[in-house]
């Protein structure tokens, strides 16, 4: 089964190489229509050559050899990659988000910061933007759950592998309930996703 978007997801450097360390990388390059910038693809290449972290220079290398493959995402040349500038894959997105709305729907993005300065813009560019939906990037798991290509089991496994190797569990136990949309049971508190519950879970109380 295919679920590919007639308006693809607009993905961000850390997302797409954190896909790459689960084990579901696969399936969401091979199913889901993605799209990144240039300089995101840039970013993803430096950090293959720079990087000294071992499972972060296999992820990248994992996701270079999976857009070769699929020809997946499309590629959108922005402005030339500048080594040294901060943020830039973000801003590169902002740009193709900000000029092209009609043609952005969803916009997975690495970090709550980005996403929160994301709605900023949205509500900025208005019209068309209002509609587009911003996210974390297990969004491409919950994709696949609701096109039944993931199990709830499986969507539940990719989200904690993410959550865990991204470190989502320690920086962003507040926000924990905006990560997964089912109970999973590898999170705290799975009868409840409330962020009281899962703090006391963290404090042992």
């Amino acid at each position: 089964m295919s679920c590919r978007e007639v308006k693809p997801l607009l993905v961000d450097t850390s997302s797409l190489v954190a896909y790459c360390k689960t084990n579901y990388a696969s399936v969401v390059f091979q199913t889901l229509q993605m799209e990144t910038s240039n300089v995101c693809n840039e970013e993803v290449k430096r950090q293959k050559s720079s990087c000294d972290d071992f499972f972060q220079k296999r992820a990248c290398e994992k996701y270079l050899q999976l857009l070769r493959e699929n020809r997946n995402p499309d590629v959108r040349f922005v402005e030339p990659y500048e080594s040294g500038v901060e943020n830039q894959g973000e801003r590169s997105l902002e740009t193709i988000f900000r000029n092209h709305p009609e043609d952005v729907k969803f916009v997975l993005l690495f970090d709550f910061d980005a996403i929160e300065r994301f709605q900023r813009l949205k509500e900025d560019v208005g019209g068309a933007a209002l509609d587009t939906r911003i996210d974390l990037p297990n969004y491409a798991f919950e994709r696949l759950r609701r096109d039944e290509i993931l199990t709830d089991e499986e969507y539940c496994k990719a989200t904690y592998q993410m959550g865990v190797e991204e470190g989502w569990m320690k920086r962003h136990a507040l926000k924990l309930d905006s990560v997964s949309r089912i109970d999973c049971p590898q999170f705290p508190c799975k009868t409840s996703r409330s962020h009281s519950c899962f703090i006391k879970e963290i404090r042992g109380e």
